[in-house]
C-alpha cells in the first residue's frame, strides 16, 4: 500500500510586503530531500527574504514514493504553481554526488566519474556545477523523469539545478576567515562536515545518523584524520539545532571550541531575515552562491 504523500509544514515566515501579485520580480529557492523540503523567496532587487517555508515528507525508503511527496506538494502549493518567477533555484539532497577540481572536469565524463562514487540506475540525469572561489565541480544524478518534470512545471524559466554539498561548500568559502576549522551541519538524520584551512577545501562528507554518539564519533574522526589539533581547531555549527539542545551540550563535552556559525555572506536581507536564527537553514541561503 502507498503511504500518504502529503507534507507537514512545520515553519512559514512571511514578510507584510510579500505581494503574490509581484512574483515575476521575485527570486524562487527549493531545496528538496526524501526527508523534507525548504522553500525561500527573495525580492529580485534588494534581495530581502520575503518568504522562508520548512516542511517535512513522511519516512519512505522509496524514491517513487520520495517523488510522488515531492510532486503532491508542488500540485498542492499555489505558490509552486506559479511560473513566472524572476529566477528559480532547485537544490537536491541526495546521495547520488562527487565532487572534484574544476580544471579536471570534462563534461563527456561526468557519468563515469560519478558512476566510481555513486550507484547509478537507468533514467538518470547527470547534472553539474561549481562552488565559490575554489572551482569544485559538484556531479550529481537526479531521476530524468523528476528533471523533465519540473522543466514542464516551468517551461518558460531556465531553472538552475545544484546539489546540497555544492551550496554548503560555496557557503562555507563566502565566510571562511582562513582559520583551521571545521564547519558541521546537523540536518535531518544526517551530519555534513567541510574542513578547511587557509583558503584550500580540505575535506567534505556526510554522514547517516542513526544513534546519538554518530555525531561525536564522526567529527573526531574527521577532526583526527585532517590533523587538527583538537584543543584549538574551530568547530562551527549549523543547523537544526541551538545552544541549548542536546546536540550542542554533548559535543561541547569533548569540543571545548564548538561555537554555533553565522549565515553565509549573500545579498538576503530583511525583517524576516531576522526571525532565522544566524546559524539556521545556510544551505537554501546559500543556493545563490552557486553556479
Amino acid at each position: 500500500m502507498d503511504r500518504n504523500p502529503g507534507h507537514k509544514l512545520v515553519r512559514r515566515l512571511k514578510d507584510n510586503l510579500f505581494n503574490e501579485e509581484e512574483l515575476d520580480l521575485y527570486n524562487l529557492s527549493v531545496l528538496a530531500g526524501s526527508n523534507d523540503f525548504q522553500l525561500a523567496v527573495t525580492s529580485g532587487l534588494e534581495g530581502k527574504l520575503l518568504l522562508l517555508e520548512d516542511h517535512v515528507f513522511p519516512e519512505s525508503n522509496n524514491g517513487t514514493q520520495d517523488f510522488r511527496a515531492l510532486r503532491h506538494l508542488f500540485d498542492s502549493h499555489p505558490l509552486l504553481q506559479a511560473g513566472f518567477w524572476k529566477t528559480i533555484s532547485i537544490g537536491f539532497k541526495n546521495q547520488k554526488y562527487t565532487q572534484i577540481p574544476g580544471n579536471l572536469f570534462e563534461e563527456a565524463s561526468a557519468f563515469d566519474t560519478l558512476n566510481l562514487n555513486a550507484v547509478l540506475e537507468i533514467g538518470d540525469k547527470i547534472l553539474w556545477n561549481e562552488s565559490g572561489f575554489s572551482g569544485i565541480k559538484t556531479i550529481f544524478a537526479i531521476p530524468d523523469s523528476v528533471y523533465s518534470w519540473l522543466g514542464s512545471y516551468y517551461p518558460n524559466r531556465e531553472i538552475h539545478f545544484t546539489h546540497q554539498s555544492a551550496a554548503l561548500i560555496a557557503g562555507v568559502e563566502s565566510v571562511h576567515n582562513g582559520e583551521e576549522t571545521i564547519y558541521a551541519f546537523i540536518d535531518r538524520f544526517r551530519l555534513h562536515l567541510v574542513a578547511m584551512t587557509g583558503k584550500s577545501l580540505k575535506f567534505y562528507n556526510q554522514f547517516q545518523i542513526k544513534t546519538f554518539s554518530d555525531y561525536t564519533r564522526y567529527l573526531m574522526m574527521v577532526i583526527n584524520q585532517m590533523g587538527f589539533s583538537q584543543e584549538h581547531c574551530k568547530v562551527l555549527l549549523h543547523g537544526f539545532v541551538g545552544k541549548d539542545s542536546p546536540h550542542f551540550q554533548e559535543l561541547r563535552k569533548y569540543i571545548r571550541t564548538l561555537a554555533t556559525g553565522r549565515r553565509p555572506e549573500t545579498q538576503i536581507s530583511g525583517a524576516v531575515l531576522s526571525e532565522v536564527q544566524e546559524h539556521q537553514f545556510f544551505d537554501i541561503f546559500a543556493l545563490p552562491l552557486t553556479r
